[in-house]
């Protein structure tokens, strides 16, 4: 399994449409979070990679395991070709 680390180029985070609790109060129960990232070299068709981040800043890491997609590629003329991808994934709301 391919570690992905390095040339991240964006991350977006969305919370699911809250459950509602006893008292008709709402209350998410996680988020989806995607990545986006791009490497020199394809990766095999369903080749899993492993994510590990810190999502809150606390130190506290989270690994996630998926097979990315690939979004395009872009070939310009003297550079090298870039292959992007973007892979998503759903973390459970985190308590303290």
């Amino acid at each position: 399994m391919m570690e992905i680390s390095e040339r991240i180029t964006r991350v977006t985070t969305s919370s699911d449409p809250a459950s509602r609790v006893a008292n008709g109060a709402r209350a998410p129960t996680g988020a989806r979070v995607t990545m986006e990232f791009n490497r020199s070299m394809p990766l095999p068709a369903g080749q899993a990679v492993r994510v590990r981040y810190d999502f809150t800043g606390d130190g506290r890491f989270l690994d996630c395991v998926v097979v990315p997609r690939l979004t395009h590629t872009v070939a310009r003329r003297g550079h090298l070709v870039v292959f992007h991808y973007r892979l998503s994934h759903w973390i459970t709301g985190m308590r303290a």
